[in-house]
């Protein structure tokens, strides 16, 4: 057996071992898990266990709170993935808008209490649209968008500023006052987008910097991705993943049992914050905290989990997939690769099943 293979075979072995024990110091160290001991340890006293008689046999004998977090610690220090995040005293904060307007841009327009905080003005347009014959009555172009006052903030995002002439023609259609765009609010802005999204096929509604993120991850680093996760076992999940991918933004049809097995598969892996989102402001510029160079995909349990518990991590930036601890079941980030499928010279090539 060669130096390479043996090598392979104990890295292997470790990354098993480790994951096992992080994924029980995890479970250990929830809220569910300590009530549960905490109901158990109460239940055997009630059944006077408590003066001096032996133990159960099946008494879990667990490790404090402290101890098991300190020992997640030591296991992610160990590999040097990442540093504890440190927070910058007196650094602002993002406003409540800011972080809606983040979480959009990454996740989608998926909230659906904007509906109740719609301004007076906007909803009485709405209203007005319904029961009255006033749409077109204003040419999209008659819209500047720079008059309503979160735009200035919505527009750093490039998906939003793809969405200026559907807001445009949705604004045109329930026929608003141009001369009113000052009083919408981003709730208003977010209905136009989603009504648009609604009424349009998926590869023409405001895409999402996740979804983009795994078009580029699936576009250039598919094999690779693919060849790590076969030497941990799941090569099969991964070629599940990477069809999911695939579909994604498209009207591409699929059996309910074949999707099924692709949401299962997409369920196992998270796309990751290198510098999260709540530190958005530390940034040169918060609307790049959603920028390519700062997301990166991670096999979730348990290597995400660890990211966020019990502190947050600022992964290393050169990790663009984090599937172990060790470089082996990680995939090394090559932004010459990603600027050429930006410049649409690297593409998703479907892959051959065994």
């Amino acid at each position: 057996m060669s130096k390479q293979i043996k090598y392979l075979i104990k890295a292997i072995t470790e990354e098993l071992k480790e994951s096992s024990e992080l994924s029980l110091l995890l479970k250990r160290i929830t809220h569910k898990y300590i009530a549960q001991q905490k109901a158990s340890k109460n239940k055997s006293k009630d059944r006077g266990y408590e003066k001096g008689n032996k133990k159960p046999k099946n008494q879990p004998n667990t490790s404090t709170k402290s101890q098991d977090k300190n020992r997640i610690r030591q296991i992610v220090e160990k590999h040097h993935i990442g540093i504890p995040h440190i927070k910058i005293t007196n650094q602002p904060k993002l406003s409540e808008e800011q972080k809606l307007i983040i979480n959009w841009d990454f996740e989608g327009i998926n909230l659906h209490r904007e509906t109740l905080l719609l301004s007076t003005y906007f909803q009485n347009a709405l209203q007005t649209s319904e029961n009255y014959d006033v749409g077109n009555r204003y040419n999209p172009k008659e819209y500047d968008l720079n008059h309503i006052p979160i735009w200035n903030e919505m527009k750093k995002f490039k998906n939003f500023q793809t969405m200026w002439a559907p807001i445009c023609q949705q604004l045109s259609i329930i026929g608003y006052p141009p001369e009113d765009l000052n009083l919408l609010n981003i709730y208003d802005v977010a209905y136009l987008i989603k009504k648009h999204n609604k009424s349009t096929p998926p590869y023409k509604s405001m895409s999402c910097q996740r979804t983009k993120f795994l078009k580029m991850f699936a576009a250039c680093y598919s094999d690779e991705f693919i060849s790590k996760e076969r030497l941990i076992g799941r090569e099969e999940t991964a070629k599940n993943f990477i069809e999911y991918i695939s579909i994604l933004d498209t009207d591409k049809e699929v059996s309910d049992s074949r999707w099924e097995a692709l949401l299962h598969s997409a369920s196992l892996y998270n796309v990751h914050h290198k510098k999260n989102r709540q530190f958005a402001i530390e940034l040169d510029e918060y609307h790049q905290i959603n920028d390519f160079a700062n997301l990166t995909l991670c096999y979730a349990e348990p290597y995400h989990r660890i990211l966020h518990t019990p502190q947050e991590i600022d992964l290393n930036t050169n990790i663009v997939y984090l599937g172990g601890l060790r470089q082996e079941f990680q995939v090394i980030r090559d932004p010459e690769k990603e600027r050429q499928y930006l410049r649409g010279n690297v593409r998703i090539t479907k892959k051959e099943r065994d």
